[in-house]
């Protein structure tokens, strides 16, 4: 699999879609999606149909927020600058992983326990030192093993 960064200007429009159906796209940005009442969203997928659109959306302003909500605000000025952007980034990064597997099992809907893919998360799970064990299924390892499993002979060749 290979991953390519890219920047776009803020006033770039963004590509409704990547330029290859092969590709999928990670934006990371200030857009806070839907309204979800108290909850907020770090990241999420869009589908068309039972098809999820080949995009990953990650919300760097929804991130910071949550922060925010768990830090009393004199601890939030104490924070250094890059405590707080490691604090970050770690939600970012464990919201892709969610993310990816709504994409990988074309799965709208959440489910329970300890699963990667259950749907709140609690402030330690998004934030905390230790990384929480979320477990797929077998049957979920399974078909993202048989949806990656082409992509890898393929950079073999």
């Amino acid at each position: 699999m290979r991953i390519k960064w890219t920047l776009e200007a803020e006033d770039e429009p963004v590509p409704a879609t990547p330029e290859q159906g092969n590709r999928l796209r990670v934006v990371i940005d200030h857009n806070p999606g839907m309204y979800l009442g108290a909850d907020v969203a770090v990241g999420w997928v869009s589908f068309e149909g039972d098809q999820p659109r080949p995009e990953i959306h990650l919300s760097y302003t929804n991130a910071v927020a949550g922060l925010a909500r768990i830090s009393p605000r004199t601890m939030m000025h104490l924070l250094s600058q890059m405590h707080s952007d490691e604090l970050v980034a770690t939600a970012l990064g464990r919201a892709l992983a969610h993310e990816l597997g709504h994409y990988l099992l074309e799965l709208k809907e959440h489910t329970g326990g300890d699963e990667l893919m259950h749907a709140s998360w609690t402030a330690d799970e998004l934030f905390g030192p230790i990384r929480p064990r979320f477990n797929l299924t077998t049957a979920q390892r399974q078909t993202i093993s048989s949806k990656l499993l082409p992509a890898v002979q393929l950079t073999k060749r």
